[in-house]
């Protein structure tokens, strides 16, 4: 059976090894069990909640309120509430061991509980042991009493470990969505990769195993299906039940169909062991056999009401993958046919409906004070902006009064690019050939590290999402670097480009992860984890200074030639050449409603319609700035960011 399977360390998804040790559990072959990854992977969590319940339950009672929130949002806990079976204090650990962040609610009570002198008291074992085991930066600190939200009234151990940290601030007794999406931002953050997308890699791993049949009708793997859990929760035994990993697949389907395509739950519940016996292990699969066959839903015996809400719910959320934009109608959704594509190319669901993009007419705020152009700026998890400067500093901004908050110096020449990390560090690279890695405390960033060997200014950095370790770094010297964050050690050098690397980003291609880059010798070069290249794209005219990877698997480019091209990662072509710009394209990014936005040295910014094949134009803000607009971020509320030579930073709403 597929359970019983052997598999070797290379067939498993990246995102898998950052879980378990593979060397604990492969036999003399090199290989593991299918029974053991399941075994090993039921127990995982994204988050582990640590909070003190607080007299009469009134914190515990707002902290279940939080963790429903977090569930909601995809996302798998570890609450106490729903996980003590058995021996708890075993329950604990394991549950600490097994997650990828913790987060403290910090109550005075709490605080004085992990100070005390009880070695047996819960808090302060769950405490110490997280802090042991997954450190700081793996921890968020949340402050749920207006009494405990000034930091220099922490003591004991939660004043050594998190004090330097940003909290997210819940001190208020009203639930704030606005908090629980900062707080699961914070999260994201670390985590990189929610588990229930890990979930759908490990069955995904799995089909590789045995290769799900193209359609529902061909003989295909019988799942055990068992009374659905909650979509978010995992069976904290140490073994897995046969069909215990379909129990979780099932659980977020349902959940899914319910939360978002407005099933009755228990039509929901009737659907969903359909849904996996036909091979279907998240939505994104199912938009993929729909594209194959537009009735499939209706074969299943879906109702037909159903049907259209659940087409309806797919198109929604793969917006950015549909080319008209005609209404639905019932009768269209069932006469619809789209014909068949390979796994590896783009969905097409037989849905249409309108797509709404945001306007950006008018700006908000102005931020300056930087007195030299401005090159880069991103959102901290905190929802601040940092930026950097030819002035050679960085500056934090708070974007709702448009005031300077920090000023960070230490670079000896002009920042020109920056980087998240997962621990909340943030990552700069500067004239001075460095890059600079910075430590936030409390209102301030002190430099941990400073990574050299580069011979030229250090033009693009870019952290990886599925290894939180490992950051890439592109310079003038026409080398790449990859670097070991966690002690600053250069991995790999790749002779990249016949002059200056000025841009990067990354991708899956076929299920491995690779990255681009974009240089002055003109081309756009797609490269192998292990530094060795793999494509190579030739088109533009001049410099390539910006790329983005598309929601729907498209890369586009910006070239000093005053064009973007969009190419396609199926077959490397170019299709689509965007012009109109009367000067370079520094920058781009994408936004949720799939816009591509292009800034340029004519100052202008331009929107076009990415969901569309040809990519029409939509818009252009004329004169966004003064000077050359270098660098462009949505924010998490949706407004939008652009940062210019004129050294000035605009937010648009």
């Amino acid at each position: 059976s597929i359970r019983s399977r052997r598999l070797k360390k290379e067939e498993l998804d990246p995102i898998l090894l950052e879980y378990f040790d593979f060397e604990d559990y492969k036999d003399s072959s090199n290989t593991m069990s299918v029974e053991q990854l399941i075994n090993v992977m039921s127990l995982k969590t994204d988050v582990f909640l640590t909070h003190d319940w607080g007299v009469d339950q009134a914190n515990h009672k707002r902290v279940a309120q939080i963790n429903t929130a977090l569930k909601s949002k995809g996302l798998i806990t570890w609450f106490d509430e729903e996980k003590m079976e058995g021996n708890v204090r075993e329950k604990m650990l394991e549950g600490i061991n097994n997650c990828k962040c913790v987060v403290v609610f910090i109550t005075k009570r709490y605080m004085d509980k992990v100070a005390s002198d009880n070695a047996g008291d819960n808090c302060k074992l769950e405490f110490n042991f997280a802090a042991l085991k997954k450190g700081n930066s793996k921890m968020v600190p949340v402050v749920m009493e207006p009494e405990v939200r000034n930091t220099k009234k922490w003591h004991g151990m939660i004043d050594f470990e998190l004090s330097g940290l940003l909290y997210v601030d819940f001190g208020e007794l009203t639930l704030s969505q606005a908090k629980v999406d900062e707080l699961h931002s914070r999260i994201m953050s670390i985590i990189n990769k929610s588990l229930q997308s890990v979930f759908e890699s490990l069955h995904n791993s799995l089909a590789g195993a045995l290769p799900l049949p193209s359609t529902a009708e061909e003989h295909e793997p019988k799942a055990a299906i068992k009374s659905s859990p909650s979509a978010t929760q995992l069976s904290p035994s140490g073994g897995a039940a046969e069909g215990d990993f379909n129990q979780i697949v099932e659980g977020k389907l349902v959940a899914w169909l319910v939360q978002d395509a407005q099933i009755a739950p228990g039509n929901a519940k009737k659907y969903a062991p359909k849904m996996v016996d036909a091979g279907i292990a998240s939505v994104e699969r199912l938009a993929k056999k729909l594209s194959k066959n537009s009735k499939l839903l209706l074969e299943m015996d879906v109702d037909e009401d159903d049907n259209d809400d659940i087409l309806k719910a797919i198109h929604s959320k793969f917006t950015s993958l549909f080319s008209t934009s005609t209404p639905v109608q019932p009768s269209m959704v069932v006469a619809h046919e789209v014909h068949a594509v390979p796994e590896t190319e783009h969905v097409q669901v037989p849905v249409a409906v309108p797509v709404m993009l945001r306007d950006f007419s008018s700006a908000q705020r102005k931020l300056t004070g930087h007195t030299s152009f401005l090159t880069c700026v991103l959102q901290l998890p905190d929802g601040r902006l940092i930026s950097g400067s030819g002035d050679k500093d960085l500056r934090v901004w708070n974007t709702n009064n448009g005031t300077c908050e920090v000023v960070v110096t230490g670079h000896t020449g002009a920042v020109r690019c920056l980087a998240l990390l997962s621990s909340g560090h943030v990552a700069s690279g500067a004239d001075d050939n460095n890059v600079k890695l910075w430590q936030p405390w409390g209102n301030s960033y002190s430099c941990e590290r400073t990574m050299s060997g580069h011979t030229g200014f250090v033009m693009t950095i870019m952290m990886l999402n599925d290894k939180s370790t490992t950051l890439i770094s592109g310079a003038r010297d026409g080398n790449i670097k990859l670097w070991n964050t966690s002690d600053g050690s250069c991995l790999k050098t790749i002779s990249a480009h016949e002059g200056t690397v000025r841009c990067l980003t990354q991708f899956h291609i076929r299920g491995e992860l690779m990255f681009a880059s974009g240089g002055v010798d003109m081309k756009v070069k797609i490269w192998k984890m292990d530094g060795s290249s793999y494509k190579v794209l030739t088109g533009h005219a001049d410099h390539v200074y910006s790329l983005v990877y598309l929601h729907d698997g498209r890369l586009a480019s910006g070239s000093r030639d005053h064009s973007a091209k969009i190419w396609d990662l199926d077959n490397f072509s170019c299709l689509r050449t965007l012009s109109g710009h009367g000067s370079d394209i520094f920058c781009m990014v994408q936004l949720e409603d799939g816009q591509l936005l292009t800034g340029s040295g004519d100052k202008s910014i331009k929107f076009w319609n990415a969901n569309k094949p040809d990519v029409p134009l939509v818009k252009t803000l004329d004169n966004a700035h003064t000077a050359d607009v270098y660098s462009l971020v949505q924010l998490k509320d949706g407004r939008l960011a652009s940062a210019s030579v004129d050294k000035s930073i605009v937010i648009w709403a």
